[in-house]
């Protein structure tokens, strides 16, 4: 089991007015800065970045295009400008650009069950979420395309804004190790869903609390940012362990408590699911079928021995 110790975790993601203080300050560069190109949906790429020779789609996702010059302070690649969106999230974050932030502020990077703690609520408010054909048919059903700002819907019940979809944010919490010998980077978990993720998943990821994925603390990409957390009265936190696609870790009881007051064992099922963990837990229904099963399979057992015990 998981005992949280008490913690603050900031209302909203870290917006590009937050991050542009930072830089002010400290002169500090991005990765994607020092690697001089990042990832962004190419339905919102500028003309020039579309143009550019040297932007290339990801083969297994044409949507993904790696765009010359694209980082927090041009998000869109050349000719696009963050003027009219300093209260948006900073994008285009590594882990360690969000790990260097977090230092400056006194603050830290949450781990995943903090975080996932602050972002489940019984009621879920609207967020930023895909709505349309993916990638260019978006109906701007929520008013945005891309980012929206942080405080654009209402906060969940723990008064924490835009946890789920506008951006995924990063955490503290190993997702996987490399193998022994192996010159790959480790992966971190991001939580939340972003901007083209979808409600019930039916557009790339499920938006929900739970909704994890892994990646080096290298990257970062057009719907990628952070939030920080500072220590409550009781210090240090517990970390983490390491919670891959299969991996197991401690679980929050109360949280559990709430997931199935709020959603029933089908929403347990789910969450489950999501962390990596299976739908290991049965509803009644479920259950009833497999005890039915079970019996049944019994009584062909036992009949076959009888079949057996005449014949000889």
């Amino acid at each position: 089991d998981v005992v949280l110790k008490g913690y603050w975790l900031d209302e909203t993601p870290v917006t590009v007015g937050d991050f542009r203080k930072f830089v002010k300050e400290t002169k500090y560069k991005t990765e994607a800065e020092a690697f001089g190109w990042s990832f962004v949906l190419s339905s919102l790429a500028t003309d020039a970045a579309k143009k550019d020779e040297r932007s290339e789609a990801l083969p297994d996702a044409k949507h993904w295009l790696a765009v010359p010059s694209a980082y927090w302070r041009t998000p869109e690649g050349k000719g696009s400008t963050i003027k009219d969106r300093l209260d948006h999230p900073v994008t285009h974050i590594s882990l360690s650009d969000a790990v260097a932030y977090c230092q400056w502020a006194g603050k830290r990077l949450p781990y995943e069950t903090e975080w996932e703690n602050a972002a489940r609520s019984p009621k879920q408010p609207k967020a930023n979420l895909w709505q349309g054909e993916f990638p260019d048919g978006n109906t701007l059903k929520d008013g945005f395309h891309g980012t929206s700002p942080v405080r654009a819907f209402k906060p969940n019940g723990n008064g924490m804004y835009s946890m789920v979809g506008n951006v995924w944010e990063w955490t503290s919490t190993l997702y996987s190790k490399p193998s022994e010998g192996s010159q790959d980077l480790p992966k971190y978990v991001l939580k939340g869903g972003s901007f083209v993720d979808s409600k019930d998943g039916t557009l790339n990821h499920k938006a929900r609390p739970s909704t994890r994925m892994g990646n080096t603390p290298d990257s970062g990409s057009h719907n990628t940012g952070f939030r920080c957390v500072m220590n409550g009265p009781d210090g240090d936190p517990t970390p983490d362990r390491m919670r891959g696609p299969g991996g197991k870790a401690g679980m929050d009881q109360s949280l559990l408590q709430d997931i199935i007051a709020s959603e029933g064992v089908e929403g347990l099922q789910q969450y489950m699911k999501d962390i990596g963990m299976g739908g290991s837990v049965m509803t009644p229904k479920q259950m009833k079928e497999q005890q039915e099963k079970i019996a049944e399979e019994k009584r062909r057992l036992e009949e076959q021995m009888r079949g057996d015990e005449e014949e000889f």
